[in-house]
């Protein structure tokens, strides 16, 4: 057969034929003699009038469908009865059991009141609504029998590990290799194996509404993001092109916040309050090491017609101090190993695009001849054949650059810094039907990945600050239908994404060069040593007007993009519809617009001005204006039939999109399946999955030509072949819950950068283009030890990657780890006038491979060990709350508590690699190889809610 799932398929179809399909129903009078003997003692002759419940187990249903269960009533309660038959004999776990099935077919089950049996019922309907997820079908359903694999994340989990922004979340998951830079994009999250440049792949959604920026597609997953309104967090593994369209490639992640008018039961994150009418508020606030500041608030009212709530969070961290690095500690011996030879010229020279014979050039910018920094030759015509430095002129052009590199940078003294500062603000309103919302964000964060010898500290200005602004309206209304339930959502979003005015790359602009490279990237020549204060234009055919020292490179981008999204849902007993039709208008730019100056040594550097908006210009421009109007339609339909009722479910889903830049381009038309078999009992399922996705390639990726790169816009999607199987128990009843994944991913077409000729010249630059071809092999486990009501409780996952690059000779993708190893252990205790919780988490992560046979071939790893070693970190969190005053909490956190890798006798901390092409040689522009992660660090927090 052509695919291994096909055997699945086939295994799982012939196993589902000893499956009886035949529903039991129950007599009324079964149920009243069964009432009778339970009333009268008589637990056996009661049990046998109702042992057709024995082993039955029913579809389950979403929490928020209001619609009238059809399934018989006196089913129901005759399950009720043999829990509390259960009850009377003291087996509660049996109880639980029965009292699952009712939460299964009604959540909303009301009979006689009983202490013991209702107590039960809301904790178990609790618990199964923490088991429902909404991200692969975009409607809720059961998470064990949701045709992908889903990790959920409950507000419990995030209170009680002390997590103070997402990114230490998803590194206690399987599938996720994490570099934390803290720099521009704070950190580079890969999905299953696949590194890329940014964080890219992964679609990021806030209650199903997309963060991804729509010009770079990057999700700037940060420290921007009010942990206190976050009520779960929903992770999806594998392609989900069928419902979200050509964006989440390797998955997605979905922040589930607090609806208005409900909030956080408790400081320790217990439980979930409706509140009645009035002003409502709850929020936290942080401080610790690294002058951290940290501060989220939401404050609501809720009214018989209306419920509003506004969250805004504010954060603020000097981040770690990295400056004992040799790449980042701005030590001006790095220059005494600059060359200056590059400076001397021979024959003819070529200025902003005009040749001059070296006579033509002294005339032209008055070179003094008789110079002590000069060596002049000339022919027997007396012309001069060659200019070359003499020692002297090389000590002087090295004390430009020095002077430069050790004076001050837009007000502060050249050195490292990188300090962050996020702001956020939200709003939501709900009447009737309708939500309306809107979210507005600024990350202002440095340009951590650079080495000393290219860019300044973020205290210089060297800032990344991106914006991103998002209003939709979403609508949701429940219909009457034959032989089930219609509904209709839509949701309709506006989003418009920049960059703030403040975003500058502050670059070192040497005279000299580092000795790694041939030239200098700005090209100066001998005119500019001396006249090292005027803008001359640059040598070549550039016609930009340059100076030694520092240059301020403001970049800006703006993208704007209406979105509309509606979806119809049919839901029966056997057979669920999900039908839906997106389209997508954008107006985007191509290449960032830029502006240069070198007015570094002012204090008053304009930031309030958008110099690049309104002065800025486009690099290597090609024909047409830098504007493109793009048009996106995707019309999908996923639907689940019950082969064999409450065990076996098929699902079948198809998505058609179309792309269409300006009135030709574009990649046109593309075709995402899903396919997934699932057979379920009450403790067991078993998954089979195939999903193939798209990547539409980003403005970013096609036309920045940021690094050097040249444009190519005709770039076409990045393509996947997923194949996954799944097998685990996931039961609300039961105390341990596990799951164990395989998977399969075949990439074509992955964009990655190639050296190739610019056109027109000789000269060696960098593309993107679509080269890439990876085969990655995993596997994940998770296991949870979850008891109800009790004071422990655990998780312990482990993942395995094989991945590789099949280009033209086999190699491994570099900065993947093949092993990953993460646990949580917790205890909650209670006093007379306390209540607390203990947590302590650990991660284990083995080698990260570079350097030769990895695609990172220019990172040679930690002491060029082609490697960067294994670690084994700690983290502790204790939470305290007073009884009488529940609605407070205090919190101690202590990060890496051990204060080092217990893994590395070296070193005594642990690394993560640099980003993108991170290399080694202190380079006049490279990428760090590595960053230090932080040593033992602090966080003490107060959550409050009124």
């Amino acid at each position: 057969m052509q695919h291994p799932f096909i055997l699945i398929l086939v295994f799982m179809g012939l196993f589902s034929l000893s499956l009886t399909a035949q529903d039991k129903q129950y007599s009324f009078n079964d149920f009243k003699k069964a009432q009778d003997n339970y009333n009268d003692g008589e637990f056996d002759l009661a049990r046998t009038s109702l042992s057709k419940s024995q082993g039955k187990f029913f579809k389950p249903r979403s929490l928020d469908d209001d619609r009238k269960v059809k399934d018989n009533d006196t089913e129901n309660k005759a399950l009720r009865l043999l829990a509390l038959i259960a009850i009377a004999e003291d087996s509660v776990t049996k109880a639980k059991k029965y009292v699952l099935q009712i939460v299964k077919r009604n959540p909303n089950f009301k009979d006689d009141p009983h202490v013991v049996f209702d107590g039960l019922f809301n904790q178990i309907a609790a618990d199964y609504k923490k088991v429902m997820v909404s991200l692969v079908s975009k409607k809720p359903e059961d998470i064990r029998t949701a045709p992908a694999s889903v990790i959920l994340i409950s507000r419990n989990e995030i209170v009680q590990r002390g997590y103070m922004d997402l990114v230490e979340l998803l590194s206690d998951l399987p599938g996720f290799d994490i570099s934390k830079i803290y720099s521009a994009t704070y950190a580079n999250i890969f999905q299953l194996g696949f590194r890329q440049e940014n964080t890219e792949r992964t679609l990021l959604m806030i209650d199903g509404v997309e963060e991804n920026d729509i010009w770079s597609n990057i999700a700037y997953i940060s420290r921007q993001y009010p942990i206190s309104n976050i009520k779960a967090v929903e992770i999806l593994y594998g392609p989900s092109s069928t419902m979200y369209g050509p964006r989440a490639f390797m998955g997605a992640i979905n922040i589930i916040t607090y609806l208005s008018g409900e909030r956080p039961g408790d400081g320790l994150g217990n439980n979930l309050k409706e509140l009645s009418s009035g002003f409502y508020s709850y929020g936290q606030m942080s401080t610790g090491s690294y002058g951290t500041l940290d501060g989220d608030v939401t404050i609501g009212l809720k009214k018989e017609n209306y419920k509003l709530s506004v969250t805004g969070k504010y954060f603020y961290s000097d981040e770690n101090d990295l400056s004992d690095e040799s790449f980042y500690d701005y030590n001006a011996s790095d220059l005494d190993n600059f060359t200056y030879d590059h400076l001397d010229l021979r024959e003819e020279v070529t200025i902003g695009g005009e040749m001059f014979s070296l006579n033509e050039y002294v005339d032209s910018f008055n070179l003094p001849l008789t110079s002590s920094y000069l060596s002049v030759d000339y022919n027997a015509n007396g012309e001069i054949n060659s200019l070359s430095l003499t020692p002297e002129g090389k000590a002087a052009a090295r004390a430009i650059d020095v002077g430069a590199y050790t004076g001050n940078v837009n007000g502060s003294p050249n050195g490292y810094s990188n300090y962050s500062r996020n702001l956020f603000l939200s709003a939501k309103l709900n009447f009737a039907n309708f939500e309306l919302g809107l979210r507005t964000w600024k990350r202002e964060e440095g340009f951590n990945y650079y080495q000393d010898i290219y860019t300044s500290g973020a205290k210089n200005g060297n800032l990344w600050v991106p914006r991103n602004n998002t209003v939709y309206i979403k609508y949701k209304g429940n219909y009457s239908a034959p032989n089930g339930s219609l509904s209709f959502s839509n949701l309709l979003s506006y989003h418009y994404h920049a960059l703030d005015q403040k975003t500058k790359r502050v670059n070192f602009t040497s005279l000299g060069v580092a000795p790694t490279e041939t030239r200098t990237r700005d090209a100066f020549h001998l005119a500019h040593l001396f006249e090292p204060e005027v803008l001359y234009q640059a040598s070549g055919n550039s016609t930009t007007l340059i100076k030694p020292g520092f240059r301020n490179l403001y970049f800006y981008y703006a993208g704007q993009q209406f979105r509309n999204d509606s979806r119809l849902f049919y839901d029966s007993e056997r057979f669920d519809l999900v039908a839906g039709l997106e389209f997508r208008s954008s107006l985007m730019q191509g290449d960032y617009l830029t502006y240069s100056n070198y007015d570094y040594t002012s204090t008053n550097q304009q930031d309030t001005i958008f110099l690049a908006q309104e002065l800025g210009t486009v690099n290597n421009q090609d024909e047409g204006s830098n504007q493109f109007p793009i048009f996106d339609c995707g019309l999908y339909l996923q639907g689940n039939y019950s082969l064999v009722p409450d065990h076996l479910i098929l699902t079948l889903g198809a998505r058609a999109d179309y792309n269409r830049i300006r009135t030709g381009g574009g990649y046109g038309s593309g075709f995402s399946p899903r396919l997934s078999l699932v057979y379920y009992q009450s403790d067991f399922y078993l998954k089979g999955i195939f999903s193939r996705g798209l990547q539409n390639v980003s403005q970013f990726t096609k036309f920045s030509t940021g690094g050097g790169r040249i444009a190519n816009p005709t770039l076409e999607t990045e393509k996947i072949n997923y194949y996954s199987i799944a097998v685990g128990g996931n039961n609300a009843s039961k105390d341990v819950n596990w799951e164990l994944m395989g998977y399969y991913s075949f990439i074509q077409g992955a964009v990655a950068s190639d050296a190739v000729l610019r056109p027109g010249s000789l000269d060696i630059v960098n593309q993107n283009r679509n080269i890439g071809e990876y085969r990655i092999l995993g596997a994940m486990g998770s296991l949870y030890y979850r008891p109800s009501g009790g004071k422990f409780s655990g998780q312990l996952n482990y993942t395995y990657i094989s991945p590789y690059s099949e280009d033209s000779t086999k190699i491994r993708i570099g900065d993947i780890a093949a092993h990953h190893i993460n646990f949580s252990t917790n205890y909650s205790f209670d006093s007379n006038k306390l209540l607390g919780n203990l947590n302590i988490r650990g991660n284990y992560v083995s080698d990260r491979p570079v350097g030769v046979n990895t695609t990172q071939t220019s990172n040679p790893g930690l002491n060029n060990s082609q490697k960067y070693p294994a670690y084994l970190v700690f983290n502790g969190s204790l939470s305290l709350g007073i009884k009488s005053f529940e609605n407070l909490r205090v919190q101690f956190t202590v990060n890496n508590l051990l204060n080092r890798n217990i893994l590395d006798s070296q070193n005594s901390t642990y690394y993560h690699p640099g980003p993108r092409q991170a290399n080694a040689t202190e380079s006049i522009n490279g990428n760090v190889p590595f960053v230090p992660q932080r040593g033992r660090h602090f966080i003490l927090k107060t959550v409050i809610q009124l």
